[in-house]
């Protein structure tokens, strides 16, 4: 006959510091798998919206991926990734009147106070883009979103805008004004203290096989990339890795 004795460390499953996630934006946010009529945009900006809205597939947003992957992993807690993108939404410049002209820049305080969250995703910018807004006046709009949404106490996680496949029909803004308007991200994220998000990198040079027929909208899989490029981002900032407890067996 023998004793002996051992210690085992256990380890709780990991968990977020915040689990209210609030995506916001366009419709790249409220996840449109587009294609353009014949190969051809509709000439009214309103006609196009219209489109966009109607080809919205929730299940294989980014948004509704991110969650499964967050819950997947934080199974001690329940996140939830709220989906307020809207499709044709400009962050700060819009060029008609009526349904859908509110701009984001307008509409983020009033979801901000209806949602409540604690950390909120912002992706926006390339309607704006297409509208022939500067560079320095979208990137303007944007500090201003990330700072209402920061002087709340959320946390912002704040996403670079994708690539567009060239030629194709919703291939409107030259890779050049991407390129700056991101550059102007990054420098907001770092001096506004938000986390950023690259969408642009987990695109860039596979627009032939992550992006829809448009060009400009992402296909399945390439939201499945936003979602994981995103859920890294939260890993890297909110996870908290609890201490394991020793327990000494005999």
């Amino acid at each position: 006959a023998a004793a002996c004795a051992f210690t085992v460390t256990v380890v709780p499953p990991p968990s977020l510091t915040k689990t209210r996630f609030l995506a916001f934006g366009d419709s790249i946010t409220a996840g449109t798998l587009s294609n353009c009529p014949g190969g051809i945009r509709p000439l009214s900006l309103l006609d196009d919206t219209l489109l966009l809205r109607a080809a919205v597939n929730v299940p294989t947003s980014y948004p509704t991926q991110l969650q499964t992957l967050l819950r997947n992993r934080y199974t001690m807690q329940l996140p939830t990734v709220v989906n307020e993108g809207v499709p044709g939404e400009p962050a700060g410049e819009t060029m008609f009147t009526g349904e859908g002209s509110v701009t984001g820049s307008d509409r983020l305080p009033g979801v901000l106070s209806s949602e409540n969250p604690e950390a909120l995703m912002l992706m926006e910018g390339i309607n704006d883009v297409h509208q022939g807004a500067t560079t320095s006046n979208l990137v303007t709009t944007l500090r201003s979103m990330v700072q209402e949404a920061r002087g709340r106490g959320i946390h912002v996680f704040l996403g670079t805008l994708l690539p567009q496949r060239i030629g194709a029909c919703r291939n409107f803004a030259e890779a050049s004004h991407i390129l700056a308007v991101n550059d102007g991200i990054r420098g907001v994220a770092a001096s506004e203290g938000a986390t950023l998000v690259d969408f642009y990198e987990a695109i860039i040079g596979n627009e032939a096989t992550l992006l829809g027929p448009d060009g400009l909208h992402p296909n399945v899989v390439g939201y499945e990339q936003m979602a994981q490029k995103a859920f890294t981002a939260i890993r890297s900032t909110l996870e908290a890795a609890p201490p394991g407890v020793k327990v000494r067996l005999r």
